[in-house]
């Protein structure tokens, strides 16, 4: 008899855990979705000549006061958005468009 209940305990932990990663994918799927739209709504404007950076004040700025701002503060925003809310997210920079020279690009 105990080993029965045992097999039916180790059985719903199994389906609870389960459950569980299948309701934090779903989470976090939504709610990055929601934050991604929140972002590329007209609530915000892309623009190429603001000044450079990603530090709390710029974030603070971009989300509550001008709402205009470069990929730097989109890029910033969405995964402090993400963070607030459980998401594991994270910003890579350096990539750059480079100039040709010649044939080749640097």
């Amino acid at each position: 008899m105990a080993e029965r209940c045992a097999k039916l305990l180790f059985r719903l932990v199994v389906i609870l855990v389960i459950l569980h990663v299948i309701f934090d994918l779903i989470f976090f799927r939504v709610v990055a979705l929601a934050l991604a739209s929140f972002l590329r709504s007209d609530a915000f404007r892309y623009n190429t000549r603001v000044a450079p950076g990603t530090t709390l004040g710029t974030l603070e700025d971009f989300l509550l006061g001008s709402r205009t701002g470069y990929y730097e503060q989109f890029a910033g925003s969405l995964a402090v958005l993400a963070r607030a809310v459980g998401i594991p997210s994270r910003v890579v920079v350096g990539f750059l468009p480079g100039t040709e020279r010649g044939e080749r690009w640097e």
